[in-house]
């Protein structure tokens, strides 16, 4: 009996929903802006160091990029993203953990303004 009366009150809620916010045909979204993804250049003690993971992690990040325009050049970018740290956590019996770590920074004029460094961590590559 109670199940079927919060069944019947969802029910309710959702066309009253329907009712206050109409559904309308889905447009393609516009676009939030031009976005660099490039890698930072890890340095250890004072000599650059390549590393193939943070490669792969821009690469995933550029063909998931969403709302946004890829592009690979500072000066036609808006935003930038600089992955600066991708490594594995080992977890005691578990899958090891993912860390990507990126640097977010927005264009102000000629120069580039930090927002918010990022990590996340999962269980696959990806942010």
């Amino acid at each position: 009996m109670r199940r079927r009366l919060l069944q019947s009150i969802g029910v309710l809620l959702a066309i009253g929903c329907l009712a206050v916010f109409p559904v309308t045909p889905v447009e393609a979204a516009p676009k939030l802006g031009k976005i660099l993804i490039k890698v930072g250049s890890p340095e250890a003690g004072g000599q650059q160091v390549f590393d193939a993971g943070p490669e792969d992690t821009v690469k995933d990040l550029k063909r998931r990029a969403g709302a946004f325009v890829v592009v690979d050049d500072d000066a036609s970018a808006e935003f930038r993203m600089i992955v600066v740290g991708r490594e594995d956590t080992p977890m005691a019996g578990q899958q090891t953990a993912k860390r990507v770590t990126v640097i977010l920074s927005v264009r102000d004029g000629t120069s580039w303004t930090q927002g918010v460094k990022i990590t996340k961590v999962t269980s696959t590559w990806g942010l």
